[in-house]
């Protein structure tokens, strides 16, 4: 595929095409423990999730037709100096996110994991108290105003944050432990590209 667009694009658990409330995020592992944890409403097809595969990605990714609300599920990457250019990347990238999709009508939210001055994401919050703290934390999503975004998105760009390497499966006849559940799930999630790219 030379030439070809994919920053943007997301692997996807749910009927995109159905859904009218996403909750988009970076890394497949982080939000594969967000697919999990509203597993029913997936199913029901009240809510798709979306993983971006980077900060980068998650600042132009774009939801499907037909979308209402979206709930970005931000990584906390605090946990470096101000100079640093990972510093509050998932945050920023998070709020041009927000200010575009703002702008176009939807109504939005941020989630964010974690206590301040810290780095963690929605896995990390699965890992420690399960499904229902990531529940909670998406809950306790702020909805985004048009204009306060917009402020704060005309910051300085940063460099993207990679997704780390996935782990391998554990040998045939052990149990897998929750993150290889989890890893599970995201290797069965469909890969889309958004409808304008």
């Amino acid at each position: 595929m030379e030439g070809a667009k994919i920053v943007g694009h997301s692997v996807n658990w749910g009927d995109a095409s159905k859904a009218r409330q996403f909750i988009v995020g970076e890394g497949i592992e982080t939000m594969a423990a967000v697919a999990q944890a509203y597993r029913a409403e997936i199913e029901r097809g009240d809510i798709a999730v979306a993983a971006a595969m980077s900060a980068s990605w998650l600042k132009n990714w774009r939801p499907w037709p037909g979308a209402t609300r979206v709930v970005i599920a931000a990584d906390r990457d605090e946990d470096k100096s101000h100079d640093d250019a990972g510093y509050k990347a998932g945050e920023k990238a998070a709020k041009k996110l927000a200010a575009g999709l703002a702008a176009s009508g939807i109504q939005v939210a941020i989630a964010m994991p974690g206590k301040k001055k810290s780095k963690t994401d929605w896995l990390d919050i699965h890992c420690s108290g399960g499904a229902d703290a990531v529940r909670a934390g998406i809950a306790d999503a702020v909805d985004v105003e048009v204009e306060a975004v917009e402020a704060k998105a005309a910051e300085p760009a940063t460099a993207a944050v990679e997704t780390p390497h996935l782990a391998p499966l554990k040998a045939k006849g052990e149990n897998p432990s929750q993150r290889d559940q989890l890893m599970i799930a995201a290797r069965r999630a469909k890969f889309w590209r958004s409808t304008e790219g």
